[in-house]
């Protein structure tokens, strides 16, 4: 089996996903937490694009956030619509169950995730204000940001998740997408209660992604990080 090593901040931030795609492989790995000091003195240098998180596999760096998230989902098995049980996490009969149809549902999850890192991009200058990293007006932030924002995405993502019908993005079970929004769902809600409210259905992903018992044992011993 490989070695792998994870490293980022003391945070949930974009580390996160690929943290609970290890749990919920049962895959060890280096949980490597730096400080701001030692990221200047030990570790940037050495970056391959000056930034983390870095996933180390056998010692050969892979950096972007999403792109440490796709491989894992490709190596451990959740990008793809899985066969889940409590006991089993990877696809079962892989060879007869990639298809076209697996391939298309793959390219779902990267579109919808890759969606999401435009509301990142656009919701974030609320998002700061509203976790305590920057000072700002968080009043209007939220009327002229924050809300816009959140609406233009999450209209999208319900009915995604409406279509679906199984509590899931994507399938009849739990992707890579899935971990990427449901941890961002659960920052916001415990930072502004009532910010979702507006989106039922996703709402309920929330629910079925963090009830996934191997996922539920991670969330429960977890670092409690703000973000």
């Amino acid at each position: 089996m490989p070695t792998y090593k994870l490293t980022y901040w003391d945070a949930r931030a974009l580390a996160e996903v690929s943290r609970q795609l290890f749990a919920l492989s049962e895959t060890p790995f280096e949980d490597n937490r730096i400080k701001r000091d030692q990221w200047e003195s030990e570790y940037k240098k050495d970056s391959p694009f000056g930034k983390i998180p870095i996933l180390e596999v056998d010692g050969k760096k892979l950096p972007q956030s999403h792109a440490i998230a796709r491989y894992l989902a490709r190596k451990f098995g959740p990008h793809i619509s899985l066969s889940y049980s409590s006991n089993s996490f990877f696809p079962i009969s892989s060879y007869f169950r990639i298809c076209r149809e697996d391939s298309i549902r793959e390219g779902v999850v990267d579109a919808i995730a890759d969606q999401f890192k435009d509301f990142y991009t656009d919701h974030l200058p609320f998002f700061v204000v509203l976790t305590g990293l920057k000072d700002g007006d968080l009043s209007t932030l939220r009327i002229e940001v924050g809300e816009p924002a959140r609406d233009k995405f999450f209209e999208y993502i319900e009915q995604i998740a409406k279509k679906n019908g199984s509590g899931y993005l994507v399938g009849r079970s739990v992707t890579w997408a899935d971990l990427l929004i449901v941890d961002y769902m659960f920052t916001l809600e415990s930072k502004a209660p009532g910010y979702l409210d507006g989106f039922p259905t996703m709402k309920k992903v929330k629910k079925s992604v963090e009830n996934t018992p191997k996922l539920k044992e991670y969330l429960a011993k977890r670092p409690n990080n703000a973000f």
